[in-house]
């Protein structure tokens, strides 16, 4: 059976943190593929809409997937109107793709958040489920509030130990306001697209 993992988020622009946590994720699954999902609006931060529109976040995200054959992007958020809900990408994919295996990657900031999710005890049943090490965020050894014991435990067996990086799109992008060098920050195509098409100045 074929195994894809899930990589969500704003990616506004994606990163060399973005794409060396993607690998080492799929290393530790023995997954063959990564499918990074832009989203066109977070409904976990409406109040922070992405800087760079659709378009161009998906742009890049399938510049940076060239670079490695695990990766492929996937438009399914970005042509739906917001705010972009996992579940219902989840359910897409499983009736596009009826037999894949799916794990979710989540962040260990995200966790504690799980119960605001939209149909979150369907979307932990239907997918597995992969944490994220997050800068100053230390996964507990018990369950959070109002956490089931056996969601508690499927997750516990799913925290990777993939690098740590202390980098962000909001670094990136205040960099380059400030008319700072992105290099060796993003891959090399994805810097290549934000100059071009002047992005985030």
């Amino acid at each position: 059976m074929a195994h894809t993992v899930l990589f969500g988020g704003t990616f506004d622009p994606i990163h060399l943190g973005h794409v060396i946590t993607a690998r080492c994720a799929a290393e530790i699954l023995g997954a063959n593929r990564v499918l990074f999902i832009p989203a066109q609006v977070s409904p976990h931060k409406p109040e922070a809409p992405p800087t760079a529109d659709g378009r161009h976040r998906l742009a890049m995200v399938k510049l940076a997937a060239e670079e490695d054959p695990l990766f492929a992007a996937c438009d399914i958020e970005v042509h739906r109107p917001p705010p972009s809900y996992t579940i219902d990408t989840v359910e897409t994919l499983r009736q596009q793709q009826p037999g894949e295996e799916f794990t979710l990657l989540l962040g260990a900031d995200q966790l504690l958040r799980l119960d605001a999710w939209r149909r979150g005890a369907e979307l932990l049943a239907s997918v597995g489920v992969a944490v994220l090490p997050r800068p100053g965020y230390i996964i507990s050894p018990w369950p959070p509030p109002n956490f089931p014991d056996d969601v508690w435990q499927k997750i516990r067996r799913g925290v990777l130990d993939t690098p740590a990086l202390g980098l962000s799109s909001r670094l990136i992008r205040q960099r380059i306001k400030c008319g700072q060098s992105i290099h060796y920050l993003t891959p090399l195509p994805v810097e290549a697209y934000i100059i071009r098409h002047r992005l985030y100045r």
